[in-house]
């Protein structure tokens, strides 16, 4: 299961990546450090994990709070 989330997570990555070559391209001969790239595909990712994680842990929370 948690090898099945990796390969979610990193197929994302690489969609996003590959979506935007062409600004990152742009954003390097402008002068940004490789830091700010990363940061800058690095923040949507986190944020759907976060929203994620915060959904799985209310449901986990439930169920186990029923669990008898």
């Amino acid at each position: 299961m948690v090898f099945l989330s990796g390969l979610g997570l990193v197929g994302i990555s690489t969609l996003n990546i590959r979506r935007r070559t062409a600004e990152i391209g742009i954003r390097k001969v402008l002068g940004a450090m490789v830091s700010e790239i990363l940061a800058l595909l690095t923040k949507d990712l986190l944020r759907q994990i976060s929203v994620a994680l915060v959904i799985a842990v209310r449901c986990s929370w439930y169920v186990m709070d029923r669990w008898h």
